[in-house]
């Protein structure tokens, strides 16, 4: 959990308040076993973690209402060729 205002203890289970540098923290993170890590919201956590290259993939879930603030998320540079489209299930 990356938060600007949460505390420990949190109050739900299997989840890990970051602390410092978030995109450190992500990186040690990445480096223990376990499971996939989730990013839901924050453009600019986003953009930090796709900066230093932590970002292993992209699953996109967008209302489309809200499509042009999701855009947000990612930097014009974010995808660099690398983006594939996909239409709506």
């Amino acid at each position: 959990m990356a938060s600007r205002t949460l505390s420990e203890p949190l109050e739900w289970g299997n989840s890990t308040l970051l602390q410092g540098d978030a995109a450190d923290a992500v990186a040690a993170l990445k480096e223990q076993d376990g499971g996939d890590l989730l990013l839901i919201g924050s453009a600019a956590l986003t953009h930090a973690l796709i900066e230093h290259g932590l970002i292993d993939e992209f699953r996109i879930m967008i209302d489309p209402s809200w499509w042009e603030a999701a855009r947000a998320c990612f930097p014009t540079t974010a995808c660099s060729g690398r983006c594939a489209s996909s239409t709506a299930r």
